[in-house]
């Protein structure tokens, strides 16, 4: 469509199958996420950037977090046939009430992303059994943690 674009930049309007991951929005972990996903050597996200990221599936502020979340999950499933899904949070996350609701313990922030993680794992599988793979990831300042298997 001809125009005055201001950015130029070709995209495929090809479909895809594609893994939805669910990440905060704070920019401060957006360089590492995106070279994290990079490093996963799949080529086609289908990203959903709320304030929390996965924590709207485990502590939501408002029911209503929840349901777009999920909402966001059935679409790519609906519209890319995604199976798999990469939920994260991260340190000092305002939504979670950052650090100080910790008192400073990275433990004791561990333990609660660690504890929600495995609530939303269960979550999106109860909800979506034709998703097979649920991974989770803890992000802090220095890089990226696996929790599936914690």
């Amino acid at each position: 469509m001809p125009g005055n674009y201001i950015f130029l930049e070709p995209s495929s309007l090809d479909h895809y199958k594609a893994i939805v991951v669910v990440h905060c929005f704070d920019d401060r972990f957006r360089h590492v996420t995106g070279r994290f996903l990079m490093s996963l050597s799949n080529p086609h996200y289908d990203i959903v950037s709320i304030a929390g990221g996965a924590k709207a599936l485990f502590d939501p502020e408002k029911e209503s977090d929840r349901d777009f979340l999920l909402h966001q999950i059935q679409l790519s499933i609906k519209l890319h046939g995604t199976t798999k899904v990469l939920l994260t949070t991260h340190a000092d996350c305002g939504a979670c009430g950052g650090r100080a609701r910790f008192h400073g313990s990275r433990d004791e922030e561990m333990a609660y992303h660690n504890q929600g993680h495995r609530m939303a794992r269960e979550y999106v599988q109860k909800l979506f059994p034709e998703i097979k793979d649920v991974r989770t990831f803890f992000v802090d300042e220095d890089g990226v943690i696996e929790t599936t298997n914690l």
